[in-house]
């Protein structure tokens, strides 16, 4: 479902409840709707502005099965979804997802733990207080992407003072003995998503 980036396993556990009910017009909707999916429980309100959407943390462990595109980075640890609200036509996201040092393995290497939360503004994404340590070293992270209605681009920033370069080079690529010695990094980068 929607181009790939969802799929339910058959057994795999997924439930919807709720109430139909009408409104003063006698038009048909829906309300006190609960929705859960894996190990995720929220609550779902149908509304003219869009669907709102929240739920209680969650451990990631798995959703990789459900959200193909995490599955390269085996997720773990756990996440919320603060009064999320999307509206398509034109696409328009308001709310937050909470990172609880989520931690990403991709292909495998020493996990990169993630803190802070992802921020829906309209047709872009940015992040607020994130940060992440890779290697026993923390480096403060700034991402946005903008234009999730059309072109995407992204714009990152990370910054890294008196990191152990030899440790944080090899939680990053994979590669040991790559550079050694303290670095201090400030890099800003910005392009279109998904570029290589």
């Amino acid at each position: 479902a929607y181009g790939g980036a969802f799929k339910k396993a058959p057994g795999a556990p997924a439930t919807a409840s709720g109430k139909l009910v009408r409104d003063a017009n006698g038009k048909l909707g829906v309300e006190s709707v609960r929705l859960s999916i894996k190990n995720m429980n929220g609550a779902l309100r149908p509304a003219p502005d869009g669907v709102h959407f929240s739920a209680a943390p969650f451990e990631l462990t798995g959703w990789g099965e459900v959200m193909p595109a995490l599955a390269g980075v085996a997720p773990e640890g756990s996440i919320a979804i603060e009064g999320m609200r999307v509206a398509t036509a034109p696409l328009a996201l308001a709310g937050r997802v909470r990172l609880d040092d989520v931690r990403l393995r991709p292909n495998g290497r020493a996990p990169i733990a993630l803190r802070g939360a992802l921020v829906g503004e309209g047709a872009s994404i940015a992040s607020e207080g994130l940060s992440a340590t890779a290697g026993g070293q923390r480096i403060a992270l700034r991402l946005r992407a903008d234009g999730l209605d059309g072109t995407p681009r992204h714009h990152s920033q990370l910054d890294t003072e008196n990191a152990d370069a030899r440790a944080l080079l090899e939680a990053l690529t994979g590669e040991p003995d790559l550079l050694e010695g303290p670095a201090t990094i400030a890099a800003d980068l910005a392009g279109p998503l998904g570029a290589t």
